[in-house]
């Protein structure tokens, strides 16, 4: 069975919901398709949506210090967002 790893997706100061995938994302930004690429017209664009990474930091007890990787959606649209939290995403 596959690890599920969740990322949380922030639009300003507040979380707005996860993204779930079968695989760690290495890099400064996440790309997701719009539609499938079987269902894409010939001759037009692909269209994709990029979510830039960062690194939110949880203080433990005063000391230590945790860091979890999320995705941030502040310039996206509320469909974009829609497309992104709502699809299943197999990375």
């Amino acid at each position: 069975m596959i690890r599920p790893y969740v990322y949380e997706v922030w639009k300003g100061g507040k979380q707005i919901g996860t993204v779930t995938m079968s695989t760690p994302i290495y890099g400064k930004k996440v790309v997701f398709p719009t539609i499938s690429i079987l269902k894409e017209k010939y001759g037009r664009k692909y269209e994709t949506i990029e979510l830039p990474v960062f690194y939110r930091f949880l203080p433990n007890n005063g000391v230590d210090f945790t860091t979890r990787l999320c995705l941030n959606a502040n310039r996206k649209s509320k469909r974009q967002l829609k497309l992104v939290l709502d699809s299943k995403h197999e990375r």
